[in-house]
């Protein structure tokens, strides 16, 4: 959220807010490498232009049922009531929230090793701009 927000306030600043979200978003990216995180995260079904925006980032859709209930157990514990589905070589899940009884969304995950490079080539490209 502080990413969004950060990116959302370009007042002052010499970036624009798309060029704002790239820089934020790669010193969030390198810091988890730094600290050999594994980045995982969920997107709303209907917000399906934020999970391209992911994927131009290197994100990928998790495909595999065993990693998406791990994850989840792990996340909301074994208690957690949630239905996971796979359509389109994706996971959807579908899972109540303190929001919404019925959310749905897809799981993503970031490999490290895969596009941090595309990262600092979007920044050089916004900040020509």
């Amino acid at each position: 959220m502080k990413i969004l927000e950060g990116a959302a306030f370009s007042q002052g600043s010499y970036l624009s807010s798309v060029s704002a979200f790239s820089e934020m978003f790669y010193h969030f990216l390198m810091y988890g490498k730094e600290m050999k995180w594994d980045l995982w995260g969920e997107i709303s079904h209907s917000h399906y232009n934020i999970f391209k925006l992911m994927a131009n980032f290197g994100f990928s859709p998790i495909d595999q049922f065993e990693i998406a209930n791990c994850l989840y157990s792990e996340f909301l514990g074994t208690e957690a009531k949630y239905q996971l589905h796979k359509t389109n070589n994706k996971i959807l899940t579908h899972r109540p929230t303190q929001l919404l009884t019925d959310y749905s969304g897809f799981l993503i995950k970031y490999e490290q090793s895969v596009n941090c490079n595309l990262i600092k080539q979007i920044q050089r490209h916004e900040y020509n701009r």
